[in-house]
């Protein structure tokens, strides 16, 4: 069984832990464990997409550092002064690094969580705090990609007929753009009364109104929230014993690695890998009975 086809709320409980542990830790240990789990997911997700955009985004975390350290000076270790006299520090440097790593994280599961989360998905996680709300957000995720398909069908038609907007003098393309932007705003206006008939005909505005879904709490998905939980709980322990974290200012101050700090390094591990090793050993189990 693969990770997205377990409970929306599993799915939406592991990703808030996952973003908010791998932005609140900055333990070097962590940050790599995180970095490396995130990078292997979006991999294992989108294929070569996921490749180029984490190597875009390790363009940014090489960048980020040498701009953190021109600005903010705190530290004791110089490394060079710059040409308006302003201290480079080290302590600055690496927690610049830190920061921009974090971060490269944070998109990194922000795109595996766009893989993971449906429409259907989202729909449920809002239908139990408003079903109005959910019927909403689910009729805008559904509009866009209707929309966008739709002007580009437009846009191809006036092609066809002439009225190309990049071709031509500067003034007739001005007129050109404007007619095409009425034609959307017209075809938007239209979809939206459509849309708005529709859904008084199938009583959106009707009091006592719920969700329908097809997600169901099986015994499967209890037992992965119980070792999740369990994960969760020797990181929380970590946390307590101050094993997460570094001190940057003034200096870089590291807690000793022990077999405990190991012990909570582990858990870690397995928490942000989990979904990987679901996947895998779903691939293991259909080779075995295929």
């Amino acid at each position: 069984m693969k990770f997205k086809d377990y409970h929306p709320i599993i799915n939406f409980i592991f990703f808030t832990c996952v973003i908010v542990l791998s932005l609140v830790f900055n333990h070097y240990l962590y940050i790599l464990v995180a970095y490396i789990s995130s990078f292997a997911y979006s991999l294992k997700l989108n294929r070569y997409k996921a490749l180029i955009f984490n190597l875009f985004c390790i363009f940014f975390g090489v960048i980020f550092p040498f701009y953190y350290a021109s600005y903010n000076h705190f530290g004791v270790t110089d490394i060079y002064v710059n040409f308006i006299d302003n201290r480079i520090t080290l302590e600055s440097f690496v927690y610049g690094c830190s920061l921009s790593i974090r971060f490269i994280i944070m998109l990194q599961w922000y795109s595996c969580m766009n893989k993971i989360f449906t429409t259907d998905k989202v729909g449920y996680l809002f239908g139990k705090v408003s079903p109005l709300l959910s019927l909403y957000f689910s009729i805008f995720l559904r509009s866009v990609p209707q929309i966008k398909g739709k002007i580009e069908k437009m846009r191809a038609g006036q092609i066809v007929i002439n009225r190309n907007c990049k071709r031509g003098w500067f003034i007739n393309n001005f007129k050109k753009r404007m007619r095409f932007f009425s034609i959307v705003i017209g075809y938007l206006i239209e979809n939206f009364f459509e849309k708005t008939a529709s859904m008084k005909n199938r009583g959106y505005s009707l009091k006592n109104k719920t969700h329908f879904s097809i997600y169901r709490f099986s015994n499967k998905d209890r037992i992965l929230v119980l070792f999740i939980f369990s994960l969760l709980t020797m990181v929380w322990v970590g946390f307590v014993f101050e094993q997460t974290y570094i001190i940057y200012d003034p200096e870089i101050i590291i807690k000793p690695f022990t077999l405990g700090s190991a012990l909570f390094l582990t858990s870690y591990f397995l928490f942000l890998n989990l979904p990987i090793i679901l996947e895998y050993v779903n691939e293991i189990k259909f080779k075995r009975f295929r």
